[in-house]
């Protein structure tokens, strides 16, 4: 049988990061982590920008990476329909 892959290392609740980023509101690099998981369970971890309060997940997609989200998986993962 198989070893399963080990999964990404998720930073823990409260942790401070410094994102590679500014902020796209305020242009501050200092995030706190609220969440490291998404629905269903998956890997996704949410920050919260210490400055002004800009919750997003960490990092940012790009735009490649929600285009292809929106075309493959959204409708299955939060309609459940394709």
């Amino acid at each position: 049988m198989p070893t399963p892959s080990p999964q990404p290392a998720t930073p823990a609740i409260g942790t401070f990061l410094n994102a590679s980023f500014p902020c796209p509101v305020c242009t501050q690099t200092e995030r706190r982590v609220v969440s490291n998981r998404g629905r269903n369970q998956q890997v996704l971890t949410t920050v919260i920008c210490t400055s002004c309060g800009l919750v997003h997940s960490h990092p940012m997609p790009t735009r490649e990476e929600l285009d292809a989200f929106y075309t493959s998986s959204y409708r299955l993962s939060y309609k459940s329909s394709f």
